[in-house]
């Protein structure tokens, strides 16, 4: 009889060790499940992020190379101006030399005129009191 009990509180020991290291068994692998699931969620939202930080630096570079563009017009439209305006400045500033020069050509020859006046005026003069 103490044989048999003996045997039967071994087997119920056993018994419960092997139900608590099933019950630690089952605990580490739902551990392992929440631990895979949320390395899952993880990687998705690592992923999401990823892809969402590709797609601002696809359109920042594309705003850039746009502006760059706008850019180079806006420099290009600004140096034809820039060279209508110094055209118009020289040509203008030409115009103005030549109509300088012209009054001057007519002032010389008034004087030169005014000269002749005085030149012959003198002579006549110095002839008659001669």
């Amino acid at each position: 009889d103490a044989f048999m009990e003996s045997i039967l509180k071994f087997n119920n020991k056993m018994e419960e060790l092997n139900r608590e290291g099933m019950r630690e068994v089952q605990a580490i692998e739902a551990r392992h499940t929440r631990t895979k699931s949320h390395g899952d969620a993880l990687r998705e939202e690592m992923i999401q992020a990823f892809d969402m930080l590709e797609k601002l630096v696809k359109e920042g570079l594309k705003n850039l190379h746009n502006e760059h563009e706008r850019q180079v017009r806006v420099r290009k439209q600004n140096q034809m101006a820039l060279e209508s305006s110094l055209m118009n400045i020289a040509t203008g500033f030409a115009e103005e030399i030549e109509k300088q020069l012209e009054e001057e050509k007519k002032m010389e020859t008034n004087e030169d005129a005014a000269f002749a006046i005085l030149e012959a005026r003198t002579v006549a003069e110095r002839d008659q009191e001669m």
